[in-house]
This record gives C-alpha cells, structure tokens and sequence, in this order.
C-alpha cells in the first residue's frame, strides 16, 4: 500500500513538476512582498553582505523558493494519505509548520527583552507564509480523497506526552553541554516551559497531521519520516536568519548544533511515542 502511493507520488512529480514550481513561484514573491512591507525590528548584529548590497529580497526569494520546493516536494509524497479535499489536505499541510514557526518564535532569548507588536507581526507573516503554501499546493497537486471512517488511530493519547519529555531532555543537553545560544542560565523555568509547549506542540501537531499521512508498521521507519520532514522544515527556516545579519563561525556551528540535536530528538521522541504504542496494541 506504502509502496504503490510511493510509486503514484513520484509519478505525479515527474508529470506536473512544473506545477510544484509555479506554486513555489508564487508562494516565495507573496512573501517577499509582505516581507518588504513589514516594520523593520531593532537588532544589536551585523547587517549581512546582502542586506549592505541592497540584494534582500532577490536573496530571499532564490531561498524562499527552494525552501518551498523542498516542502512541496514532500507534500507531493504524503498527500495521497491525507484525508478530505484537496484544499483542506493544502491548508493542513501548512497549518502544521504554521503553528510550529509561532512556537519557535515565542523562544525567550538574550537579544530579546520584551515581546513587541512587530515580533507579533513578523511571526504572523513568516507563519503565514506556510498556509499560503499549503493552500497552493493542495489547489494544484492534491487528489481529494474520501474520508476513512476506520483510519487507525492511537486509543492512548496520553502517550503523547513521552514527546515533550524527550524532546526537553535534548534542549537539556544543547543549553548545558554544547553550551547554545539560550536564555536558560538567566531564566531557566521560562525556557524550560517554552521547551515544553513546543515538544507538547510537536505531539499534537504530529498526531492529528502527519502521523496519518507518514506512519508505517515500523516505528523506526515512521520516525525517520518525520525526521527528514520536521529537518527539512528548521533548518531551512532557521538558516534564512544569515541573509539578514552578519554571523562568525561559532554562530553557524551554534545553528548546526541546536537543530540537530532537535531534528535527532524529535525522531527518539517520535519512535518512542509509536513502539510503546505498538506495545500497547
């Protein structure tokens, strides 16, 4: 079953290719427009080469169009298993990194002292900048599908908690052995709460979205899914920040760390959560 929707996916990508482009197209020039048009917020780093070059928007369009590419390409893989129309399977899709880039971005940091309403602004574009996508996406390359009333789902949801436990225990190990940029040896109870919301936000998230679209009777297998989709997802999104500002090196190996060790817990939060399920059927 796994095997024949792999088959149709990559079918439809080598068939309408062009359409995952002109939706990516489409996607990346609406966010730079309303990107271009957002109040600049203040920051005590180096503006980048590109910036000083006036190069911005080109810079992140070239990204931002890659960057959706990616994500396009993996929606073409998972959409088959998504349930409803092909609009709401597109909204969906978005919605899931949506949410996740308004919790990473409530992340108390060093540079940060109060949460402002560009803050609010900036999250509500680069968030919403998911939907858009998604909803191109679900218009040109989703099948609708007809619900299925038997579609297996976990009778424990309460299992979903091993997510933000584990996913805690990886931040852990970032902010005091790896020593990351964080906030956590002045306000450890915030960013530990924080670290909490977003592992608990993964769960849900990953529960009543992916999971559907991405699980096999392998929970390595499943996991490594989510790997390479929630991977593809932070690095991209996190690495855009050094076409706006100035970084050494330790700054890039601070990024390379961080999500990293994310991206690897998430999958050990993930496997965890679907073998004691398994265990327990």
């Amino acid at each position: 079953m796994i095997s024949n929707s792999r088959d149709i996916s990559i079918d439809k990508l080598k068939k309408q290719w062009w359409k995952l482009l002109v939706a990516a197209f489409l996607a990346s020039s609406f966010n730079v427009l309303l990107h271009g048009i957002l109040p600049s917020g203040e920051s005590v780093m180096q503006p980048s080469v590109i910036v000083q070059q006036g190069l911005l928007p080109l810079a992140f369009f070239i990204y931002g169009f890659i960057y959706f590419v990616l994500l396009g390409c993996i929606f073409v893989f998972i959409q088959e298993r998504l349930q409803k129309t092909k609009l709401i399977k597109g909204f969906i899709y978005g919605l899931f990194f949506c949410i996740l880039t308004f919790l990473l971005y409530l992340e108390p940091l060093p540079s940060t002292t109060t949460f402002s309403f560009t803050n609010l602004v900036w999250m509500l574009v680069d968030g919403g900048q998911f939907l858009i996508l998604g909803i191109l996406l679900g218009w040109v390359l989703a099948t609708n599908t007809k619900l299925d009333e038997n579609m297996e789902k976990s009778s424990n949801k309460l299992l979903i908690l091993v997510i933000p436990i584990i996913f805690l225990l990886g931040r852990l190990i970032s902010y005091n052995v790896f020593r990351v940029y964080s906030n956590f040896q002045t306000l450890p109870l915030n960013t530990t709460i924080w670290v909490l919301g977003v592992g608990l936000g993964i769960g849900i998230l990953y529960y009543y979205i992916l999971r559907p679209a991405i699980k096999t009777d392998s929970p390595l297998h499943t996991s490594l899914r989510f790997g390479i989709i929630f991977g593809v997802y932070l690095f991209m999104l996190n690495f855009a920040y050094a076409l706006i500002v100035s970084f050494i090196l330790q700054t890039y190996l601070d990024f390379i760390i961080r999500n990293s060790m994310d991206v690897i817990f998430a999958i050990i939060a993930i496997f965890t959560y679907e073998y004691l399920v398994k265990e327990g059927e």
